[in-house]
């Protein structure tokens, strides 16, 4: 095994053997993307579909889960699974930093028994860190639903609550 990569050291040999069996097509090389093609259909989603579903994610990270609720119960009426799913993801990512808000709260609280000071600078930088963290998830997953594609924001910023 190769010291720094953990893989198998390489030679010429299996060098040579994968490019042949590349060559006559036998390997398929796969890359793991984080956001999925368009959604398939005769059209895709329209731009109004994209617009609401790239807003949701944009209006989770400055206003909380009041916007992305208010897109997903609209577009629950008006049948529109697109924007559904992304209001979801966005509903649910914006629930979740609530959570993390007032574990920040709670945690610099008990701090600020001790020190008032380190208390709020605990909850504060915490607060803030999760806020960058889940803005930047937010920023892409918003960039992919107006591109027409999905993208998926990991577990631990995004509970499935809705």
């Amino acid at each position: 095994m190769g010291l720094r990569s953990g893989h198998p050291r390489r030679t010429r040999a299996h060098a040579a053997a994968a490019s042949a069996a590349i060559g006559r097509g036998t390997i398929a090389v796969s890359i793991p993307a984080r956001s999925s093609p368009p959604v398939p259909g005769p059209a895709g989603p329209g731009p109004r579909a994209r617009t609401a579903a790239a807003a949701s994610y944009l209006s989770a990270g400055l206003l909380g889960f009041v916007p992305p609720l208010v897109v997903y119960v609209i577009s629950r009426r008006k049948d529109s699974p697109y924007v559904k799913v992304h209001a979801a993801q966005a509903l649910n990512t914006a629930i979740t930093m609530a959570v993390y808000a007032v574990c920040s709260a709670i945690v610099g609280a008990l701090l600020a028994l001790d020190s008032l000071q380190l208390g709020i600078q605990i909850a504060i930088t915490c607060g803030l860190f999760a806020w960058l963290v889940t803005s930047g998830y937010l920023v892409s997953a918003s960039i992919a639903a107006s591109r027409g594609r999905h993208y998926h924001i990991p577990a631990y910023l995004c509970a499935e609550l809705v």
